[in-house]
């Protein structure tokens, strides 16, 4: 099986790239310049350099790809005119060169984001059926991207991947949680308390693969999570990460308004750097939502999939991994 993956450097990129290695398919990865080719894998994928802009490399890239595995885009921007471009355009152009080069014969696999769909309410976590209402620029991007890949089922075999927080060996987004486990404290953000849908990024992997050898129709939208019934409680998870560092953490209640205090000078760093802060303004409207959870139980019945690494498994090799890097 000949394969393409976006995004190949990423964190969740680079998982998917071993594990198509690991079943004997043929890789090849668009990257760009920038982008630095993990060590282990770099001399057995075939790379395009450039990114979802460029028609000429988007075509070379495409050229005789059985499945496409786009997860290339924005998780971090300045503005909702960036993520724009970057995630809904570059989107459109993969997808419009795969119709215009007659690949419609592949099977197209997008890896959106649960904040595609916005946050759930109390102890009813997102589903497939539920209407969207992203809060976040970053969101409004993930799903005008879906609305664009379900305008062209009919033309190209597609599916859509709604992953909850990823988290794992690489990630730089869930290193939050060591890092403030690290401080020995585990501050409690207001009264309300706060829940999150996760998944390991290995599962995850797992359920890309399933999405494209399993049988189904075109057009299907699957929700990735580990399965914990109406997710994980925010301070449940850093007091978890503080055990698979063995810091025991003392308990800081603050009110919420700190954090929109903290993003002021956030903003102004960023300004004066050039670098997107994790604290922006876009990430701000998403952390004032309590429930960000969903439901795995379609991937579950259409697909056979089934979460193997639970939260407490998946935090200690999370910890390893970043103690041996020396992230933390």
């Amino acid at each position: 099986m000949k394969v393409l993956v976006t995004g190949a450097t990423g964190f969740i990129g680079q998982h998917l790239v071993r594990f198509l290695l690991a079943e004997n398919c043929q890789v090849r990865a668009l990257c760009r310049s920038s982008s630095r080719k993990p060590d282990d894998f770099a001399q057995k994928v075939e790379w395009r350099t450039g990114d979802l802009s460029e028609p000429e490399v988007l075509k070379s890239a495409v050229s005789d790809a059985d499945v496409v595995f786009h997860l290339a885009g924005a998780i971090k921007a300045p503005d909702a005119l960036t993520f724009n471009r970057i995630n809904v355009c570059g989107t459109t152009n993969l997808l419009n060169t795969l119709v215009h080069y007659g690949k419609t014969g592949v099977r197209f696999v997008y890896v959106s984001s649960l904040s595609a769909c916005g946050p759930a309410t109390p102890w009813s976590p997102k589903n497939e059926d539920d209407p969207c209402f992203p809060v976040s620029s970053y969101g409004q991007s993930k799903l005008e991207a879906e609305i664009e890949v379900l305008k062209r089922k009919n033309k190209i075999w597609c599916a859509i991947v709604r992953p909850a927080v990823v988290y794992g060996p690489g990630d730089r987004e869930s290193l939050i949680f060591f890092k403030i486990a690290k401080s020995r404290l585990n501050p409690h953000l207001g009264l309300e308390k706060r829940f999150v849908s996760m998944i390991f990024v290995d599962d995850l992997v797992n359920l890309l693969w399933l999405t494209v050898i399993r049988d189904q129709p075109s057009g299907e939208v699957y929700f990735a999570c580990d399965g914990q019934a109406n997710g994980h409680d925010w301070n449940q998870i850093i007091a978890g990460a503080g055990r698979a560092l063995n810091f025991p953490l003392l308990p800081l209640f603050l009110p919420y308004i700190l954090l929109s205090v903290i993003a002021v000078p956030a903003r102004f760093f960023s300004k004066m750097s050039g670098r997107i802060t994790s604290l922006n303004r876009d990430k701000l409207k998403e952390l004032r939502q309590t429930h960000w959870t969903c439901s795995c139980a379609k991937a579950r019945k259409r697909l056979g999939f089934q979460a193997r690494v639970e939260l407490p498994e998946g935090l200690q090799r999370a910890a390893i991994w970043y103690q041996e890097q020396k992230w933390i």
